[in-house]
């Protein structure tokens, strides 16, 4: 774990962990629950029964973002209304986009719908997995594997021009991302920033106002 403390308080099981998060939501009513992946060890299932069926108990709407442990995103189908690579919710004011990244790459079904999006002139907040690494923030991903980043630079083709839309595209203003079991904080571009946000089976959760 990077930038968080860790101890034996913390390791409780990981379906308390999922009924404390449920709980704490529907406790302070947030307009969106937007959870960045690894919400599973592995697909079997047990595990989706337990997701499905704590999803039902809350209250809020939310975004899943699909994790490399929850290979491949089609189990999410259920909970997801067949929108595991591409979903989003419109509050007029912006928008919140939830993207598959789950095997360190985006797809051009990806980038047509994210630009037709953009063409609403909303701010929009991208969520995914897996955090990106551009040449603003290759010292403060420098400390993390290869294995935890997307490196915009030696990625296909299509995750490129991905990143490249979430640089250079005025209404892209954020990115909110897990993956490295560890908070983090680092501009991707100019005045943009990624939030890599740190692991919920520790108990550590973020409540983040937009103004």
């Amino acid at each position: 774990h990077f930038n968080e403390i860790c101890n034996e308080e913390h390791m409780i099981p990981s379906t308390t962990s999922l009924d404390n998060l449920i709980q704490y939501t529907n406790k302070v009513n947030p307009d969106l629950l937007v959870m960045t992946g690894d919400i599973i060890d592995y697909n079997s299932k047990a595990n989706m029964k337990y997701l499905t069926s704590s999803l039902k108990d809350l209250s809020y709407p939310y975004l899943i973002c699909c994790g490399n442990h929850e290979a491949p995103s089609s189990i999410f189908d259920e909970i997801t209304n067949n929108n595991s690579d591409f979903s989003y919710v419109d509050f007029d004011e912006f928008i919140v986009v939830s993207l598959n990244d789950s095997k360190k790459v985006f797809y051009q079904e990806q980038y047509d719908k994210l630009v037709k999006l953009t063409k609403l002139n909303k701010p929009i907040i991208i969520s995914f997995h897996i955090p990106i690494m551009t040449s603003l923030n290759e010292k403060e991903m420098a400390k993390f594997d290869k294995y935890y980043i997307i490196d915009h630079q030696n990625c296909d083709e299509i995750t490129k021009k991905m990143i490249d839309l979430f640089i250079e595209n005025k209404n892209i203003k954020a990115i909110l991302c897990g993956h490295t079991h560890g908070y983090s904080t680092s501009m991707f571009a100019l005045d943009k920033y990624q939030y890599g946000v740190s692991s919920a089976i520790i108990g550590n959760l973020y409540n983040i106002t937009i103004k």
